[in-house]
């Protein structure tokens, strides 16, 4: 089996919970991504007792199946699932996956996220995401939100080439945005919703640029 973790633990500063005067948003971010390593951990111990994979003789060693069923489970019991099976733990660790928050400082999520990142469907910030590793590792991205990471004109760009199909767009750091940053967001032909805040240089032919090139847009805030 490939899909293991190296990680042994998270560092114990991130086991102790918030600090105080920490909103429910990041409780249930820091607590997602403990269940993530949870469940990577989880498979990685049941390891060496899983079988080679095998032609299905039923639904639901189908993992695309499986997949689907999984994501309706909340995250806090899917990690009870992933050591069930080699099929089970690949379509869970896609579901813990498939919605993340960045941590900037967390070894292991880093770790994790070179590994399983490309699963991420949804991917919200925190402070200063490393936008590069984004653009690398992301390939699937379907929303985007930064809400304390300035994107700069050719970061957004090398996301979009790795991300072409984000549908929805929220960026609120945009201070260092330029018109050409506006050009690379309308080539987001499947965009329906964005937000820019604090933009400082848009121009009208960009905008009209952008409403023309996105004919799915459906809500549109600066």
């Amino acid at each position: 089996m490939t899909d293991t973790c190296r990680v042994p633990y998270l560092p114990g500063n991130q086991r102790k919970g918030l600090t105080q005067g920490s909103s429910k948003e990041q409780l249930e971010g820091q607590h997602g991504q403990r269940l993530q390593s949870q469940a990577v951990l989880t498979a990685h111990e049941f390891n060496s007792t899983l079988s080679p994979l095998s032609a299905p003789t039923s639904p639901l060693e189908i993992e695309e199946i499986l997949y689907e069923i999984v994501s309706y489970i909340d995250k806090h019991s899917i990690h009870n699932y992933v050591s069930v099976s080699r099929i089970f733990y690949r379509a869970s660790i896609r579901a813990l996956w498939s919605s993340i928050q960045w941590r900037n400082m967390d070894h292991p999520f880093l770790a994790e996220f070179d590994r399983f990142g490309h699963y991420a469907v949804e991917l919200h910030d925190s402070y200063h995401a490393d936008l590069d590793r984004i653009a690398r590792i992301c390939t699937n991205l379907r929303e985007l939100r930064l809400n304390w990471t300035p994107p700069t004109d050719e970061k957004l760009e090398n996301i979009f080439r790795s991300s072409p199909k984000i549908s929805s767009l929220l960026l609120y750091s945009c201070v260092f945005l330029t018109p050409q940053g506006l050009a690379h967001i309308a080539s987001l032909s499947r965009l329906r919703r964005l937000e820019l805040r604090n933009m400082i240089q848009i121009d009208e032919a960009s905008l009209v640029t952008l409403l023309r090139s996105c004919p799915l847009l459906e809500q549109l805030k600066l």
